[in-house]
């Protein structure tokens, strides 16, 4: 996520991704999910891009982090949920046209 002048943030297609898989299974705050249940339905070939994008999110602070003695889990930063909200609705009207790769520009 990289902040473009005022109040535009700029995410990959894996990062919408995340958010829309995070948000459609209710994974806000406390409710938190296994990173490897977070990328499973990338390709196999595309997965360590996806962890990539994880931890990049988790950096930036949009999702929440909690360190088990199994592994990390993550959830959606409920302080952001007006963003979130956002991309998820962009995602579901551009879900057929969205590249993994491809960087996407949210006001």
């Amino acid at each position: 996520m990289k902040s473009c002048g005022a109040d535009v943030v700029e995410l990959t297609g894996f990062e919408v991704k995340i958010f829309w898989k995070l948000h459609r299974r209710g994974k806000y705050g406390g409710s938190h999910t296994p990173v490897e249940n977070t990328i499973k339905g990338f390709r196999k070939d595309l997965r360590g891009e996806a962890s990539g994008a994880v931890d990049k999110l988790v950096r930036k602070g949009i999702l929440l982090s909690k360190p088990t003695r199994y592994g990390l889990e993550i959830s959606l930063n409920r302080d952001l949920i007006a963003l979130i909200h956002q991309v998820c609705d962009w995602h579901e009207a551009h879900v057929d046209e969205m590249e993994d790769r491809d960087d996407y520009e949210f006001p």
